[in-house]
């Protein structure tokens, strides 16, 4: 793990203690074999927040607010995919219905 740390030091710009800490409080997770993009840019955005100022809880907070927004617009895309293939096929319906009728009024 203290490998991992090492290179995620050198490839975030954050101190190799400082990401130890991060750990401890579990602002991001480290599997054992290797690092992917995403843990590196949260330790990048984890760094720019305490630049600002932000305590470590209110980095959590934070952290947890950006993952539940980002959750609730995949669902929200995910509704109105729903919600556009539910209007074409009542289009369709629509439609058919309306053939249908037109037969009957000849």
């Amino acid at each position: 793990m203290t490998d991992l740390v090492m290179i995620l030091a050198e490839q975030s710009g954050v101190d190799a203690a400082t990401l130890s800490e991060w750990l401890e409080e579990e602002l991001f997770v480290l599997s054992d074999d290797a690092l992917n993009i995403e843990i590196v840019e949260r330790v990048q955005r984890i760094r720019r927040l305490t630049a600002l100022g932000v305590n470590l809880p209110g980095v959590e907070t934070i952290l947890y607010m950006r993952a539940e927004i980002i959750d609730y617009q995949t669902r929200l895309g995910l509704l109105g995919e729903e919600l556009r293939r539910a209007k074409q096929q009542y289009e369709a319906e629509i439609a058919r219905m309306v053939r249908e009728l037109s037969i009957y009024r000849d």
